[in-house]
């Protein structure tokens, strides 16, 4: 088993990065640090050296990629390479025993999409489980698994690419597992303060995004699973948020205007 992982920084809190960073770096082969960050995040000198793991390698293009994107890169390099699998991070995400997890997928023989217990998530009795969904955060495939699924939406940019890709995988008769004894501590939007309320928030470019996607989702798979999985995402980031956007958070217009032409551009806007 050999692994190439891949994280994707976008303006990484440099210190919160290279401590998430340490919790896996150890147990995988090569580590992939795609900066996303236009500018780039990390200089050119010896003012971020540390930060970075010793089998990190540096990535990006100096512009935003999204992820999609950065995953077939990725996923070329690793089948390139020798590796066996590939595994996506997002910068905020931390493990707890990751290598267990690791190990776990050693010895399950199975070509899967294999996937830790998320910190907000109740643990099932079992050792692992099979899923509907996951995430792309903690997410480890079998490079065969993604030969036979095909590449990662490249136009979906950023939000729903997992639960596309979960969709292709059912389809496929690739199964979602989860491994209930190792956690990934990750975070769903950003969270503040506001009015006494302790509000989960997304920015508007995330939300023109979240419905966007889920709607064009169902419009290129067209079948029960993309349509389950559009009107969840409608419900809770257009109707949900939007009555959450005019009570509790701020930016409203700019957040209300984007569902709106996210929903738009899902509706009517070319499928890739």
């Amino acid at each position: 088993m050999k692994i190439c992982a891949v994280v994707v920084v976008y303006n990484p809190d440099k210190k919160e990065l290279a401590e998430n960073l340490a919790t896996y770096a150890q147990d995988v082969d090569t580590l992939i640090v795609w900066d996303n960050t236009p500018d780039g995040a990390f200089g050119p000198g010896q003012e971020d050296k540390g930060i970075l793991p010793a089998n990190a390698l540096l990535m990006g293009e100096n512009r935003n990629a999204g992820l999609g994107y950065v995953f077939n890169v990725a996923a070329r390099y690793a089948a390139a390479n020798g590796f066996t699998h590939l595994l996506t991070m997002d910068q905020d995400s931390r493990w707890k025993n990751f290598r267990g997890f690791r190990d776990f997928v050693a010895r399950s023989g199975t070509e899967s999409i294999f996937t830790p217990l998320l910190s907000y998530e109740e643990r099932g009795d079992a050792e692992s489980e099979p899923r509907r969904q996951y995430i792309n955060s903690g997410a480890l495939y079998p490079l065969r698994v993604i030969e036979r699924i095909g590449d990662f939406n490249e136009d979906f940019f950023i939000d729903a690419i997992d639960k596309e890709y979960g969709i292709r995988a059912r389809k496929k008769g690739i199964a979602i597992m989860r491994y209930n004894v190792c956690r990934l501590v990750h975070q769903l939007g950003y969270h503040r303060s506001i009015g006494g309320h302790d509000v989960n928030c997304y920015s508007a470019f995330r939300l023109y995004y979240l419905n966007r996607n889920c709607i064009k989702m169902f419009r290129k798979q067209r079948d029960a699973a993309s349509l389950r999985e559009c009107l969840f995402y409608f419900k809770q980031f257009a109707l949900k948020r939007g009555w959450q956007i005019v009570r509790y958070e701020d930016r409203k217009l700019s957040k209300l205007s984007a569902i709106a032409r996210g929903v738009f551009s899902g509706l009517f806007s070319r499928l890739r």
